[in-house]
């Protein structure tokens, strides 16, 4: 039988601080840059998406947990959008909509 002293890393808690703090740093570095990056014009919240695509805010959390629509995910309650990639996800659905119904049709036939 195997132990599980095998698979574990053991790592010392001052060590483990430093880990967790060098994450913690990292993630903020990176929240910054995606808010830098992100002027006014390509970054959109949840309202500009939902009058974008013509639907309700709520819907548009939907939208992301079902039909996978892209968006950067700041906080447990922060979602960002690019417009240019909600734009390509919504004609990439379009596609995929039309595509089945012409195989609905021919499946009638």
């Amino acid at each position: 039988m195997q132990s599980y002293k095998d698979e574990c890393l053991y790592v010392p808690i001052r060590e483990f601080d430093k880990i967790v703090r060098n994450m913690t740093r990292n993630l903020k570095r990176l929240r910054e840059k995606v808010m830098k990056e992100g002027s006014p014009e390509r970054l959109m919240n949840a309202d500009g998406v939902a009058e974008l695509i013509g639907c309700h805010r709520y819907h548009v959390y939907t939208l992301i947990e079902k039909n996978g629509l892209p968006c950067l995910k700041l906080s447990e309650r922060k979602f960002r959008f690019r417009k240019e990639e909600v734009e390509e996800w919504m004609i990439k659905e379009r596609g995929d909509k039309e595509i089945s119904r012409q195989r609905d049709k021919v499946t009638k036939k």
